[in-house]
């Protein structure tokens, strides 16, 4: 699972490397919160003849349901993203969507069906199609700039 999830336009990041993020003008990434266990990422092989690409993917589930994340889930459905991802057990982080950037393909609000499934908020799940497998991104977290 993931600890941490930080989201960025694709069209707002001039350069991503290793070890440090450059954004355009004054523009910052955005820290994603989301249910505990509820996040993920895939960095898969997918080979159509002698075409070899790897298909990026990142899950979560956000912490609560209401306007906030119906606005949200408008804005992540157009938008095309780049992520750094947090790893729970070794706290690696890694870079998804660096060369290609990843689309909504799941924004979903769930009611749920029990009344303990109150408020299971949106679910989402960014794809998309890379040259390269996630980056390890070794720079400093807390040095990105994110919206407070």
């Amino acid at each position: 699972g993931l600890s941490a999830i930080i989201l960025f336009n694709y069209d707002e990041v001039s350069a991503i490397t290793a070890s440090a993020v450059t954004m355009v003008g004054s523009a910052s990434g955005y820290t994603i919160q989301f249910e505990n266990n509820s996040a993920f990422y895939l960095n898969e092989l997918q080979v159509n003849g002698t075409v070899r690409n790897v298909k990026q993917a990142i899950t979560w589930q956000t912490i609560s349901e209401g306007q906030t994340t119906s606005d949200v889930a408008a804005v992540l459905a157009m938008g095309r993203f780049i992520e750094i991802a947090t790893r729970k057990g070794n706290a690696k982080s890694f870079v998804l969507g660096r060369n290609s950037p990843l689309s909504a393909t799941v924004t979903s609000l769930n009611s749920g069906q029990a009344e303990t499934d109150a408020n299971l908020g949106l679910q989402v799940t960014l794809e998309g199609t890379n040259v390269e497998y996630a980056l390890e991104y070794t720079g400093t977290i807390s040095a990105i700039p994110v919206h407070a």
